[in-house]
């Protein structure tokens, strides 16, 4: 199930499999252009795009930027 509002898009794919994302019998994992989400530093995201490789940016950083004290005092907050 998915949330409300999530929407997933593709590009068009001309294979004519029931499965899409699956590769093809004939083929392995590693034979299939490698698709990437990066969640965080993005200099690993350049790397990968300098390599032609499809990449995903997600710009993540943990709460109160990793401060155990500002993080408590964000979770009292919210509750």
């Amino acid at each position: 199930m998915r949330p409300t509002g999530f929407t997933m898009t593709r590009p068009p794919d001309d294979r004519k499999s029931a499965e899409p994302d699956q590769p093809s019998r004939g083929s392995s994992l590693l034979e299939t252009p490698m698709r990437v989400v990066n969640i965080g530093l993005q200099k690993f995201a350049d790397d990968l795009v300098g390599q032609d490789v499809e990449v995903v940016q997600v710009d993540w950083a943990p709460p109160a930027r990793g401060n155990a004290r500002l993080t408590n005092l964000l979770s009292r907050l919210m509750d």
